[in-house]
């Protein structure tokens, strides 16, 4: 295995270089530390703490339709779009081989790129698929080094991470991390992977299930580095960027009241309105 000195160790992890595409309105990244995070709800939840004008985007649907699940909670949201779905309830990668349906990166990318624009500058949320390097869509068509391939078909594919790295310079990303035991870890690990690659990681958002990750998150980051703070040069403000929300009720009792509950309401509308503003304000006066 190579060390991290190694040449070679930065281009398995790095070996993406696209060209970004610029945004003129607040577009936030929905990444996930891990599947069945609680991704789609908090992302209905951002939506709800939005205002009026809010749009939800889903790049890539495996089965179900987080899109209609949107719109049913959140009835302020503006448009809700699917880019591309299979019937398959698995990994995209593999939903596309299965039923023959494949779409490249760039397929993904240029279709991102022309949704966001046609929204005019408007605030916008999009929610990834799965964790961090969970895996995209293959397709024949991703054949480049840098890409994953099975020797059969030969359909690559990138990790999430990789995929939207085009949109990492003119979007914020909020990570939504796993509350679960066993959860610290893997959000640790989804915030470097978005770290390392250059995203403008506003926020950890956990949906608690009773283990207090989101206060074991926030001691870590919170640690001093060489006389620093850790955070100092990752979230504005650590207390506000890291995000505890309450247990969801057992399936199949209805969300309603979770999501009008105050401890959900203003956490949201608070990391919303107060926390990511001011994040996104400072970052387009720090790039004027």
């Amino acid at each position: 295995m190579f060390s991290r000195t190694h040449p070679q160790y930065w281009k398995l992890f790095r070996s993406i270089h696209q060209t970004r595409h610029a945004s003129s309105g607040q577009t936030n990244l929905i990444f996930g530390a891990n599947t069945d995070v609680g991704k789609t709800v908090i992302t209905a939840g951002l939506i709800r703490a939005s205002g009026k004008t809010a749009h939800y985007v889903k790049p890539l649907q495996c089965g179900g339709s987080d899109q209609r699940f949107v719109k049913n909670h959140a009835t302020n949201v503006t448009s809700a779009t699917t880019l591309f779905e299979w019937e398959t309830p698995a990994s995209p990668h593999y939903a596309a081989r299965v039923e023959n349906l494949p779409i490249s990166d760039q397929q993904v990318v240029t279709s991102l790129k022309d949704c966001l624009e046609s929204l005019e500058g408007q605030m916008t949320w999009v929610e990834t698929a799965g964790g961090v390097m969970s895996p995209s869509s293959s397709s024949p068509d991703n054949n480049g080094p840098h890409h994953a391939r099975d020797k059969e078909l030969s359909w690559g594919w990138v990790p999430q991470a990789d995929l939207y790295l085009p949109f990492s310079d003119s979007t914020s990303a909020v990570l939504v991390g796993d509350g679960r035991l066993g959860g610290i870890s893997a959000t640790l690990t989804a915030l470097e992977s978005l770290l390392i690659r250059g995203y403008n990681v506003s926020g950890v958002i956990v949906i608690e299930t009773g283990y207090e990750n989101q206060k074991a998150i926030q001691e870590y980051v919170g640690r001093e580095v060489d006389g620093q703070l850790a955070t100092s040069a990752i979230f504005r403000s650590p207390e506000s960027a890291i995000v505890s929300l309450p247990e969801l009720p057992p399936e199949p009792e209805p969300l309603g009241d979770w999501f009008r509950s105050e401890a959900v309401t203003a956490a949201l509308e608070s990391f919303v309105q107060g926390h990511l503003k001011e994040t996104w304000e400072d970052r387009k006066s720090n790039t004027n």
